[in-house]
């Protein structure tokens, strides 16, 4: 028997915590009902969701950037 002898093998599972925005158009702009439709997007950072919002959405005017909260995503593999 070794003493001393550690089990080097890591956890597969990394923990992220993605952000959750929501972007608002002005009045009279992408509306459904007289209500103005918003866009959510969960990305790792504000600037990450607005160059999203900026490739998926080029026509989208933004007027208000809403923090919703955090999500915490949990990845990996069992086979790694």
């Amino acid at each position: 028997m070794q003493h001393g002898s550690t089990n080097s093998r890591r956890s597969p599972w990394l923990l992220h915590n993605i952000e959750l925005w929501e972007f608002t158009a002005p009045a009279g702009e992408n509306e459904e009902g007289g209500q103005p439709v918003p866009h959510r997007v969960a990305a790792a950072s504000l600037d990450q969701a607005i160059e999203f919002m900026r490739r998926e959405h080029a026509d989208f005017i933004i007027v208000k950037a809403e923090f919703l909260g955090m999500i915490a995503l949990l990845s990996g593999s069992l086979l790694d």
